[in-house]
């Protein structure tokens, strides 16, 4: 709390120092729990710990939603718990895959990608309505939706064009618009909550995967990471000036920090246990 403060009064801004994390934790047994803890590792507490395969964890901003998906019914089907509750609703069916993506600002709708006979597709979930809206139809694959924060386009990875890359598409309709051209695997975009910048994952001429990051506007590619091992899942702090990814070292994955730009890099905090596609949230428990 010490550090936000003096943090907002060089910047004026909201510091990253007193915030949480929610990611996947494997188990010895190749199940995998979901946890949130202290961005820097400390305190952890187990939200999904079933003995089943549970990924891709996704809270909401009001902090009162978890969607993730299960392998719990033998298929890979999203789930929403509520936490005051726990009470917890299955929101898709049948055994194709489907993976929850980012959650609208006002906690109402969550973008969501579901394959059926092979071919993924990008999806609206409401959860007042309980409804699904389908948001693209194309026979390749399309996964990883990331809303902007004006809520009226998203982001989603699709291999539309051959390989996978970015795209952006508007929630009233229109045709996706392709975002990167460099790099033959782009995946993983995640839109900063503060700009119209976005990070995500590319496979670099070294064949490593690296963190980049974009403008919205296909302008500023940059490379933040120095291919010098693998690294992936970026997430962007509450305030958007740092990003969170994870990195492979032999059977082993690490959690680093760094700014906006790539300076500042840092190794975080870890005991024995990885922290898998972490999402940076706002503080959501004592």
């Amino acid at each position: 709390r010490f550090s936000d403060v003096v943090f907002q009064a060089f910047t004026g801004e909201t510091g990253p120092f007193n915030t949480q994390v929610v990611c996947v934790r494997p188990r010895s047994d190749r199940g995998k729990d979901i946890i949130r803890m202290d961005y820097d590792g400390h305190d952890p507490t187990v939200l999904v710990q079933d003995g089943a395969l549970n990924l891709q964890p996704s809270l909401s901003p009001d902090g009162r939603s978890l969607a993730y998906t299960s392998y719990r019914d033998g298929f890979p089907n999203i789930y929403i718990r509520q936490m005051a509750t726990g009470r917890e609703q299955r929101i898709t069916s049948g055994p194709g895959l489907a993976l929850p993506g980012g959650w609208s600002g006002d906690s109402q709708s969550l973008l969501l990608s579901r394959s059926e006979d092979g071919n993924s597709d990008i999806f609206l979930y409401h959860a007042r309505r309980r409804s699904l809206k389908r948001l693209t139809t194309y026979w390749g694959i399309d996964v990883s939706p990331s809303f902007a924060p004006d809520g009226q386009r998203f982001v989603f990875t699709s291999d539309r064009s051959g390989a996978p890359q970015l795209y952006i598409a508007d929630m009233r309709g229109g045709s996706p618009v392709r975002l990167t051209y460099s790099g033959s695997y782009n995946t993983s975009p995640i839109w900063s909550p503060k700009a119209d910048v976005i990070a995500f994952a590319g496979r670099s001429e070294t064949d490593s995967l690296d963190i980049y990051t974009i403008g919205a506007n296909g302008q500023g590619l940059r490379r933040l990471t120095d291919a010098d091992g693998s690294y992936e899942a970026p997430a962007w702090s509450p305030n958007g000036r740092f990003l969170m990814y994870i990195g492979q070292r032999g059977d082993t994955w690490l959690r680093y920090l760094m700014r906006q730009d790539g300076q500042g890099k840092q190794l975080l905090a870890s005991d024995e246990a990885a922290c898998l596609a972490p999402q940076w949230i706002i503080r959501t428990s004592p």
